[in-house]
């Protein structure tokens, strides 16, 4: 029996590894030819702005008048660290420059998690895990994207290593975390769980890694706020002060938390078994407190899975440490019920992920071209969409983070007349929006009198999943 669950469990590792490289195989073959998501289209023109001596914080309301007739209104959504490393690139290479960094800063992170920092080969449930992660396209693809997660992730993932090898985070363990945070603000929680236990545990060291950890903040922060001159702080502050729901974050976490319940599951089951080993206390901590970090996170508008990278990232570093060399029959025969659900559940999930970017991918690579042919008649045309990335695959710029200033507009914290004269200009030539549902009039993350002011001037021509173009009145070519 024992030979037979042993020959199953290494049936699921082999299938777990070829989903894994396929699941890299289709990242890299389309690394320069996916259009940019929502959020990598606010980052390439960050970075655009910064290479071209642009100012990066710019009050919305006012606009940047850089562009022709039509401002961009826009926010710094995390910290400029990220676009101005992307600016050492040149524009044409900076696409395929930050998912190339960002994937290779996965994939690193979790091989030093998985092995300890090097230390030592990976256990078989390990390796099914990490195979899974690399595999699971619901994460790999934030990962392999012009975002900071991945790069803020490999810092954590230095650090946290360091510190699971020890059982405790030194002075540079502290900074490592803090310089993670400072690339992406919501990756803390791993740095903090270890700061934490350390200073629970080794009170003396304890302190002097909390000293490193706030010098470091302060003078990352006060380099931000200097050069940013005083408006890090507000955009930050204000493109994440979004409403919460709880309902909202149950909803999302059982959704997407299914997927890597059973890592989630066997990671704190063994660290439980070893809980008075330091590490399975740190490990234990840095999961819980990253699981509890991506739930809140889950409440607010705009979630997304890479809420869950942290968390995953350090479940395979708990499990890579308190992973048992051999299982009894019993514990064997749970543990191969978890890998086989982990296995069964997220298959159909990375399979069309995989689809997608073979069959969905190209059609709104077409259809963003065919815009680009259409639209864009005169100097200052624009096509706006309910996609950031769309826009700036289209016009080389964004117009507005919808989400962002609808919300603030709700709140009575953002004017609506810049916006309704935006839309209305005649400059204003088509709306592509992105959506596997058809729309029957320009729609997304936008006031409701802004989208009446572009329904009257835009009328639909046409639908091809995953887009339908809309049209100013004056007449285009079809697509």
């Amino acid at each position: 029996m024992h030979r037979l669950l042993t020959a199953v469990h290494r049936m699921a590792l082999v299938g777990q590894i070829l989903i894994a490289a396929a699941a890299l195989i289709t990242l890299v073959a389309t690394l320069g030819s996916r259009i940019p998501d929502y959020a990598e289209g606010c980052e390439l023109f960050l970075a655009d702005r910064v290479r071209g001596g642009l100012s990066l914080y710019v009050d919305p309301a006012v606009g940047a008048h850089d562009y022709g007739p039509v401002p961009a209104r826009f926010l710094v959504p995390y910290t400029p660290v990220y676009p101005w490393l992307l600016a050492r690139v040149s524009g044409g290479l900076a696409l395929q420059a930050g998912r190339g960094l960002g994937l290779i800063s996965w994939l690193v992170a979790l091989a030093l998690v998985a092995t300890r920092g090097g230390q030592r080969r990976p256990g078989a449930l390990t390796l099914f895990f990490a195979s899974g992660l690399v595999g699971s396209l619901l994460l790999t693809r934030w990962a392999a994207m012009v975002r900071p997660d991945a790069l803020a992730l490999f810092l954590v993932a230095l650090a946290l290593s360091r510190s699971l090898r020890r059982g405790q985070a030194s002075p540079l363990d502290a900074s490592l975390f803090v310089l993670g945070a400072l690339l992406k603000p919501n990756v803390f929680a791993s740095g903090l769980a270890a700061l934490g236990v350390t200073l629970l545990l080794s009170p003396r060291l304890g302190a002097l890694s909390v000293a490193a950890a706030a010098l470091t903040a302060l003078l990352g922060i006060t380099a931000l706020h200097v050069a940013s001159g005083g408006a890090f702080f507000s955009h930050l502050g204000t493109a994440h002060a979004l409403a919460f729901t709880l309902r909202q974050c149950l909803e999302r976490s059982l959704d997407r938390g299914l997927f890597f319940l059973p890592l989630f599951g066997l990671s704190l089951f063994f660290a439980f078994q070893r809980r008075h080993e330091p590490a399975a206390r740190m490990g234990s901590a840095a999961l819980l407190l990253s699981l509890a970090v991506a739930s809140a996170g889950f409440g607010k508008p705009g979630a997304a899975d890479n809420y869950l990278l942290e968390p995953t990232l350090a479940a395979l570093a708990l499990l890579a440490r308190v992973e048992p060399e051999r299982l009894s029959p019993r514990a064997l025969s749970g543990t191969l019920a978890a890998v086989l659900f982990a296995f069964a559940w997220g298959l159909p999930a990375s399979t069309g992920r995989i689809r997608d970017a073979y069959v969905v991918e190209p059609r709104l690579a077409a259809a963003v071209a065919a815009a680009r042919r259409g639209c864009l008649r005169a100097p200052g045309d624009l096509v706006l969409s309910n996609d950031p990335g769309v826009e700036y695959a289209v016009n080389g710029r964004i117009y507005t983070h919808g989400l962002e200033l609808l919300l603030l507009a709700l709140q009575g914290r953002y004017p609506l007349a810049p916006w309704i004269a935006d839309v209305s200009s005649p400059h204003v030539t088509c709306f592509l929006s992105h959506a596997r549902v058809p729309a029957a009039r320009p729609d997304g993350p936008f006031p409701e009198e802004v989208k009446a002011a572009l329904a009257e001037r835009l009328t639909l021509e046409g639908c091809d999943d995953p887009t339908c173009l809309f049209r100013d009145l004056g007449g285009l070519p079809s697509r």
